[in-house]
């Protein structure tokens, strides 16, 4: 900085903490992407997941249900096929 003038090493200056908020706003965005996306596939996971039980139970409920009307089964028989619909879902308890 020798041979500066004051205004220069003060515009220096400006220009230095300048280029240190610009990499750490460039690293701060970095992080938010990475998160984002670390996010975005955990939900995404979730709905796969989700997606997979409700198909299950949809399959195990048309299988009881056209068994039903073809009377394969009885309405007692019907009962227990059912529940294991609702139980893909996970909305019955299972003991």
């Amino acid at each position: 900085m020798d041979g500066l003038t004051a205004l220069e090493r003060e515009l220096l200056s400006y220009v230095e903490r300048l280029t240190e908020a610009s990499e750490m706003s460039a690293q701060a965005l970095k992080d938010l992407e990475q998160q984002s996306v670390s996010d975005t596939r955990k939900e995404l996971a979730s709905l796969k997941s989700s997606m997979n039980s409700l198909v299950r139970s949809q399959g195990s409920l048309v299988l009881s249900l056209q068994a039903w009307i073809e009377q394969r089964i009885t309405c007692e028989q019907l009962s227990p096929k059912l529940a294991e619909s609702a139980k893909h879902l996970g909305c019955v308890k299972t003991d």
